[in-house]
């Protein structure tokens, strides 16, 4: 996969190198699900990072670098990024299958009122064929839906300008 970094003029992050075509946006390089070195795993979607269950915070653009809840981004390629704060380093490694996303395994109901069921990386609506979710752009997509935020309890969908939540069903 092609290292992609933040712009060297742009964020005090380290850059590795990567092929000559143009490089995306740091934001659009963390858009994704990634689980960081204390098991936490967290969604990024457009600037926007929500961690499973303790919910949402925003990287911010500070001087020439970036920020996520005082934690500077340090090195980033498509597959990792480590972050560094007072002398700690933490590393985010980007799940890249839908079946080691296990926030979304269980029973949900969306805000339509359907049922379905995740398994293994698979969802099931009642009366359907098994679907595989598929991974794009970093995000889980389902039927051209897809994951912008993920909770232990909820899941929000997002297709063009619209958004569906799914509720997880105990």
């Amino acid at each position: 996969a092609t290292a992609a970094t933040p712009s060297a003029s742009s964020s005090g992050a380290k850059a590795k190198a990567g092929d000559s075509e143009e490089k995306p946006s740091f934001l659009q390089v963390l858009n994704g699900i990634w689980e960081n070195s204390d098991g936490f795993t967290c969604t990024v979607a457009d600037g926007a990072c929500s961690f499973v269950p303790r919910g949402a915070c925003t990287i911010e653009v500070k001087g020439d670098g970036y920020m996520l809840n005082g934690w500077s981004a340090v090195e980033v390629t498509h597959k990792s990024v480590r972050w560094a704060k007072g002398g700690k380093t933490m590393e985010w490694s980007r799940l890249e299958r839908t079946r080691d996303v296990t926030a979304l395994e269980g029973n949900w109901r969306n805000t339509e009122g359907l049922m379905c069921s995740v398994t293994a990386g698979t969802c099931t609506f009642p009366g359907r064929q098994p679907t595989e979710l598929q991974m794009q752009g970093g995000l889980v997509v389902l039927n051209g839906w897809r994951t912008i935020v993920i909770h232990g309890k909820e899941i929000t969908w997002q297709q063009g300008g619209k958004t569906m939540q799914w509720q997880r069903q105990e």
